[in-house]
């Protein structure tokens, strides 16, 4: 399959394609290009007949810590792909189903990540949070999750 060495490794194995975040000096948060890579295995994954589930998981102490606010600080846009979504995977609809795996934070847009998945398997050292809305920085994504919340209620 496709590998894109800092970013992302991705491999199959029987008939599940493993997506691997690679970023671990910046505790996998996710720019632009990382964006990009993830998208493009995804879609990799998605047209490969052979893969019937598709397992997301990280390398590293953290599974992922959202936008890379260093990278926004320094002019690059957000991590959001065109018609996949942000991280290229919060607004794809694909019928393969998608698991996280998640060991250590997920935060910010590493949670996004979680919640776009059809199912998340989390290690009790895992931990999640949405620090946007607390901080009510993101008004769309307030705007969602306000949505998820009237919707459970």
């Amino acid at each position: 399959m496709t590998s894109t060495p800092d970013l992302v490794v991705s491999y199959v194995r029987g008939h599940v394609g493993f997506l691997t975040l690679n970023r671990t000096a910046k505790r996998n948060a996710v720019n632009l290009d990382m964006a990009r890579a993830i998208a493009d295995v995804m879609t990799d994954f998605e047209s490969d007949a052979n893969v019937l589930v598709i397992v997301i998981s990280a390398n590293g102490p953290a599974f992922c810590a959202g936008q890379d606010l260093q990278a926004l600080a320094n002019g690059e846009p957000e991590a959001f792909i065109v018609g996949q979504g942000w991280a290229g995977l919060t607004a794809r609809t694909a019928a393969t189903p998608v698991i996280a795996a998640i060991e250590g934070p997920a935060f910010g847009g590493g949670f996004e990540i979680a919640l776009a998945c059809d199912m998340v398997v989390a290690s009790m050292g895992a931990s999640f949070a949405l620090p946007e809305v607390r901080k009510m920085s993101s008004s769309l994504r307030h705007v969602s999750l306000r949505g998820l919340y009237e919707g459970l209620r």
